[in-house]
């Protein structure tokens, strides 16, 4: 059975300071798209966008997408770097629920609390107190935990691209130190790991601007401390990437992707990887998305399964 992250009494959590006030801006125009909305994470007020197709098998397993920094969850699985993910939770049967970061707080548009001291010794911080981003995942938990009848919460896939990317291994790890069964892949597009003195150009720290993300004093890892997962379900990396992110002359998102996928398979996780051609965020294949979190057990492709048994 599923158990929630959540600490016995949020509201006497210290979170990290974030300065200004979100301003939502979830929604979706896909037939079987809604908002969801009327929640905290402690400092914000904040929502996530979900469709869930009407004609799939029930309970669904549900699929997380992360939006890159300036993003939102305004038109989920219609518009945007994940538009063709709508159609595909359609044609395979799973629900897509679409995370939106806090919109205007760390600079223009939606932005991640990712925690930014990550060490050998600290690991991947994923307590309330961490990040607000713990908070408001436990909430979209209880909110769809909600309705058992449509959405399976033990069963859970990430994905994202450009900074989505990173809190779909911030939460993918995470939810896994929670509920282990819970969690078996998750994919990642245009970021991967980012580890002190690499020499990547990175976009600033969230929390100390003067610095990349890693490199502050007491920084070493982003998004995630890498750590061998020995549970019998284990946690897969789909790594996905194009060699000319962000451009051919300095491919330094493409060059953590990289990283991310070696440093996975060298602690004896299993990672896939796709490495593909042209810039930021762009993906030659969804499917290939669902493909590889899939890994080959029908969890999310079972819609498709159950037509050909008829």
């Amino acid at each position: 059975m599923f158990r929630l992250l959540l600490l016995p009494v949020v509201c006497g959590v210290v979170l990290s300071p974030l300065k200004g006030r979100n301003k939502p801006q979830c929604g979706s125009t896909h037939p079987d798209g809604r908002a969801v909305g009327n929640f905290s994470d402690g400092r914000n007020d904040r929502c996530y966008s979900v469709v869930t197709p009407a004609d799939a098998p029930r309970p669904m397993p549900v699929v997380f997408w992360f939006h890159g920094a300036k993003g939102n969850a305004k038109d989920c699985g219609v518009s945007g770097p994940g538009s063709e993910m709508g159609a595909l939770a359609v044609k395979y049967g799973f629900a897509l629920v679409c995370g939106e970061g806090v919109q205007g707080i760390f600079g223009p548009g939606g932005q991640w609390d990712i925690p930014n001291i990550i060490t050998d010794t600290t690991g991947t911080p994923c307590k309330p107190e961490d990040s607000t981003e713990i908070v408001y995942f436990n909430e979209i938990l209880k909110s769809l935990s909600a309705h058992p009848e449509h959405y399976d919460v033990n069963r859970l896939y990430f994905s994202g691209c450009s900074m989505g990317a990173g809190m779909s291994q911030y939460l993918g790890v995470c939810t896994k130190k929670s509920a282990p069964s819970a969690v078996s892949a998750f994919a990642t597009h245009s970021t991967g790991l980012k580890i002190k003195n690499d020499g990547l150009m990175w976009r600033p720290d969230n929390h100390q601007p003067q610095y990349f993300w890693s490199e502050c004093p007491r920084c070493k890892y982003y998004p995630q401390k890498v750590v061998k997962y020995d549970d019998p379900v284990g946690l897969k990396a789909c790594v996905f990437d194009n060699k000319q992110d962000p451009d051919d002359k300095d491919p330094f998102f493409y060059k953590s992707s990289v990283q991310l996928a070696e440093a996975w398979e060298a602690v004896g996780n299993r990672v896939e990887t796709h490495w593909g051609q042209g810039g930021h965020c762009e993906f030659e294949s969804f499917d290939a998305v669902v493909q590889c979190l899939d890994d080959g057990t029908g969890e999310l492709t079972r819609k498709l399964l159950r037509l050909a048994e008829k």
